[in-house]
C-alpha cells in the first residue's frame, strides 16, 4: 500500500539478575571467587555459611548485563524525513514518532520529572507508570554541534517541551524499502499506484455486472399513479400479492439490458493490464484453465516473464534497503560487542571475536541476473552430467569436480546439507595401498628375476676384470726387473 518501508537498527542493552551458588570451596577459592565477582558486573553476597568441614557455601546475587543488534519496523506515518532529500544520503534529519511508559523513559533516559509529560490523548493519569505512555520524538540530525567544522550525526530525544536526550552517534539507523525508486524522490512508486487504478475500473465492472444481474432477475416495474399499492411493488417477498385496479395498472419497464459479453471483455482487459503492471499473473497463481491446453514450456516462459517483475522488486530491495540494514548491523556489532560468542554456521561452532573486526569487508554479490528458475538450472546441470560422464573416461574430472557437481544439484533441489548424502574428497582419509593382482604379481616375480640376473652377470664381469687388471700388474713388474713374463696360458698376456 505505501511507497517504502523503514527498518530500524539499533543496539539495545538490557541486564537481568540472577542467582548463583557455589558449594564446597576452600578459603582460597572463596575469596578469588568475592575478588573476581565484580568483574562480570555488579553483584550482592546473599548467604556466606562455613560448613563443620571447613569448606563454604557462597550464593551471590549478580546483574548481569546484555547487549544485542534489535531490527524494528518503523511505521511510515510513525516516519518523517528532509522535505527536500532525494536519497537516504542526501538527507540531514530523520524523525521517529513512538510511544513508551514513563517508567521505560525513566529507566532509558534516567529522568525522574516527568509528572507534566502527557500521554499521547494529552490527559494526565493517576495510575501506575507502566500503563501512563508519554509521546517522544526520536531525532538524528547532522549538524556541527560542537563547533569544531566537523559534522556528526547526534540523536535528540524530546518528550513534549523536554530534551531527554543529546548524543553524539556513529550513524541514523534507519533503512528504506522502495520497490520502484525514483531518482528525484526518497519515496519512488509502489506496487499500488500502479495497479489501483486498474483495479478501480474492476470495482466499477462487478458493480456493473451485479447491477445488471439484479436488474434481469428483479427489474423495475411501471404503475399508474393510484392504480397500485405502492407497498405491494417494493415489497420483496417471493410470490407476493400486488393489489391492482385493473390489469393494466402495472407493467414491466422497458429498460436496455445488459450487455454481458462486454463487460466480461472489459474486466478481462482490466486484468490483462493488472497482470503487466503487477508481474502477478494467473499462471503464477494456478488459476488458468487455458494452461491445461498448452505445453508445459510455454506457460514456464510465460509464468518466468510475469515473475521477472518480482525478482526485480526483490532484488533492488536487496541492493537499496537491506544492503545498507545489515551494514548498519555490522557497524553496531564492531562498536560494541566486547567479548567473544559462539555462533552456529552451516551446523557447526564458530567462535565470533570482535577483536578481528575490519572496518570494511570487499565482497561481490551475485544476485543470479538472468540465471533462469530452478528447474531451468536443474535441467542445465543434468545436461552438464551427462558431458562429465564421458570427461570422467577421458581422466579429465576427478573426485573433487564430481563433488562439486553433486553439490550444485543439492543446491537447484533446494537441498539444506549435501554432505549428509555424499562425502567432501578433502576431508577423506588418503585409502591405503591395494593387494596387486595375480597377473601383476607374475610380473613383479620376472623382473626380480631379470633383475638378479643382470646382478649376477655384472658381478662376474667385475671379477674378470679384476683378475686381468692383477695379472697385467704383475707382468709389468717383471718386465721392470728383467725377467720373462709369466706362461698365463691364453691369458691377456699371453
Amino acid at each position: 500500500m505505501y511507497r517504502y518501508g523503514v527498518l530500524k537498527a539499533y543496539y539495545y542493552e538490557e541486564a537481568s539478575k540472577v542467582r548463583q551458588e557455589y558449594k564446597g570451596l576452600d578459603e582460597a577459592e572463596a575469596q578469588a571467587l568475592l575478588d573476581n565477582a565484580g568483574t562480570y558486573g555488579d553483584y550482592e553476597i546473599l548467604e556466606l555459611t562455613k560448613r563443620d568441614d571447613l569448606l563454604i557455601d557462597v550464593a551471590i546475587k549478580r546483574e548481569l548485563k546484555q547487549g544485542r543488534v534489535k531490527v524494528e519496523f518503523v511505521h511510515v506515518r510513525h516516519f518523517g524525513v528532509s522535505k527536500h532529500a532525494r536519497s537516504m544520503e542526501d538527507a540531514r534529519f530523520f524523525v521517529h514518532h513512538c510511544r513508551k511508559s514513563k517508567a521505560e523513559v525513566r529507566a532509558r533516559y534516567k529522568v525522574e520529572d516527568l509528572n507534566d509529560a502527557q500521554d499521547l490523548h494529552g490527559v494526565e493519569h493517576d495510575t501506575e507508570d507502566s500503563n501512563n505512555t508519554i509521546d517522544l520524538n526520536e531525532c538524528y540530525l547532522l549538524t556541527d554541534y560542537n563547533k569544531d567544522g566537523i559534522e556528526e550525526w547526534r540523536r535528540v530525544v524530546v518528550a513534549r517541551d523536554k530534551i531527554l536526550e543529546n548524543v553524539e552517534v556513529l550513524d541514523h539507523p534507519f533503512a528504506v524499502l522502495c520497490p520502484i525508486p525514483s531518482s528525484s524522490s526518497l519515496y519512488g512508486t509502489s506496487i499500488t499506484d500502479l495497479v489501483m487504478p486498474v483495479q478501480r475500473n474492476n470495482t466499477q465492472a462487478m458493480r456493473m455486472l451485479n447491477d445488471g444481474v439484479s436488474k434481469a432477475v428483479r427489474g423495475r416495474m411501471k404503475a399508474r399513479i393510484n392504480g397500485a399499492v405502492m407497498e405491494d411493488l417494493t415489497d420483496p417477498r417471493i410470490s407476493g400479492v400486488v393489489r391492482v385496479e385493473s390489469m393494466d395498472d402495472v407493467a414491466p419497464l422497458n429498460e436496455t439490458p445488459l450487455n454481458l459479453p462486454a463487460v466480461l471483455q472489459y474486466k478481462e482487459t482490466n486484468d490483462d493490464w493488472l497482470e503487466k503492471r503487477s508481474g502477478w499473473t494467473r499462471y503464477s497463481q494456478g488459476l488458468s484453465p487455458d494452461a491445461l491446453n498448452q505445453t508445459a514450456t510455454g506457460v514456464n516462459i510465460i509464468t518466468n516473464r510475469g515473475d521477472m517483475r518480482i525478482e526485480a522488486i526483490a532484488r533492488m530491495f536487496a541492493e537499496t534497503g537491506v544492503r545498507t540494514l545489515f551494514k548498519k548491523i555490522y557497524a553496531l556489532v564492531v562498536r560494541y560487542q566486547d567479548d567473544k560468542r559462539v555462533i552456529r554456521v552451516a551446523d557447526a561452532p564458530l567462535e565470533v571475536n570482535p577483536a578481528e573486526f575490519a572496518e570494511e569487508y570487499d565482497i561481490t554479490i551475485n544476485v543470479g541476473v538472468g540465471s533462469g528458475n530452478k528447474d531451468q538450472v536443474l535441467a542445465h546441470l543434468m545436461a552438464l552430467g551427462g558431458t562429465l560422464e564421458k570427461a570422467a573416461q577421458a581422466g579429465i574430472v576427478g573426485p573433487r569436480q564430481v563433488y562439486a557437481f553433486i553439490r550444485e544439484v543439492g543446491k537447484a533441489m533446494q537441498l539444506k546439507n549435501i554432505n549428509e548424502f555424499v562425502k567432501d574428497p578433502n576431508e577423506m582419509e588418503p585409502k591405503g595401498e591395494e593387494p596387486p593382482t595375480p597377473q601383476e604379481e607374475n610380473e613383479r616375480i620376472k623382473l626380480e628375476l631379470e633383475r638378479e640376473k643382470l646382478k649376477i652377470e655384472r658381478e662376474k664381469l667385475d671379477l674378470d676384470l679384476q683378475k686381468a687388471q692383477a695379472e697385467y700388474e704383475l707382468s709389468r713388474i717383471r718386465l721392470a726387473n728383467n725377467q720373462p713374463p709369466l706362461d698365463l696360458g691364453g691369458s691377456l698376456m699371453a
